[in-house]
């Protein structure tokens, strides 16, 4: 039987080292490209660290430090700073299928314990059904949350700055049908996530050279450790495909390695 060699990368201890870690060392390098309006349009290593502390010090100052939300939505930049801003030591991240009926994710909400949901406008309506109290957070506000995130961050704000991460607390909730067709909930620990980037960074040929095109949901695991984290890590670009009906056309605009 074959055996095959690991790749020399750098190792993480955890996702807020990693982030701040590749915003240093790629600044001015796309780390995902995103179709808006018709244009495709870059967001830097520099500008995701930034809109992640902008935003988690807004939703520190709203009250969401060490709570459970909810994100939910289509492939997008405002998925990813999303995630990567609850997962880096604000709260739990709980990322739930977009597809999923509106008793489903009235049911997750419930049972996870959420205390806000972030999602996109276009499922809207299926959010607003939800009946336990929550704060209600549209992808359309995040631009205006970073903004006013940095102003208190430029004032001397620093709750989300200088939060430290317990590798071993929970970090996401995800849900994951069952037999019963009933969802249930995987506790993951931050320590948990980590091994799995470390472990995709290091069987890929991968790196700032590269370029990815995300297929899957982003609130799949497999998509989020390697299409997102992994690539972060790495410093490639991921191309955010805005459809799967669109696949062909991404990848060969995009020309994924």
């Amino acid at each position: 039987m074959k055996k095959y060699k690991n790749y020399e990368v750098r190792p993480i201890e955890n996702l807020k080292e990693m982030l701040y870690t590749s915003a240093a060392t790629w600044p001015e390098k796309n780390a995902f490209l995103e179709k808006r309006d018709g244009v495709y349009e870059g967001i830097t290593f520099n500008q995701y660290l930034l809109d992640v502390e902008g935003l988690g010090t807004e939703l520190c100052a709203r009250g969401l430090l060490g709570k459970r939300v909810i994100v939910t939505g289509e492939n997008c930049y405002a998925w990813a700073l999303a995630y990567m801003t609850v997962i880096c030591g604000l709260g739990v991240v709980i990322p739930v299928d977009k597809e999923i009926p509106p008793e489903e994710i009235a049911n997750i909400a419930n049972i996870s314990e959420a205390d806000a949901v972030i999602y996109s406008a276009k499922y809207e309506d299926k959010i607003k059904k939800i009946e336990k109290p929550l704060d209600f957070i549209c992808f359309d506000e995040l631009s205006g949350l970073c903004a006013a995130g940095r102003e208190k961050i430029n004032a001397g704000d620093r709750t989300y700055l200088d939060l430290e991460i317990d590798k071993n607390e929970m970090a996401s909730l995800i849900f994951t049908s069952g037999t019963t067709g009933v969802s249930k909930g995987v506790m993951l620990s931050h320590a948990n996530i980590v091994a799995s980037v470390n472990a995709a960074s290091r069987g890929t040929i991968f790196g700032p050279d590269n370029t990815f095109v995300d297929l899957l949901p982003m609130h799949h695991s497999y998509e989020v450790t390697c299409g997102h984290l992994g690539a972060a890590n790495l410093g490639g670009t991921v191309y955010i495909n805005d459809s799967l009906k669109n696949t062909l056309r991404s990848i060969t605009t995009f020309k994924p390695d």
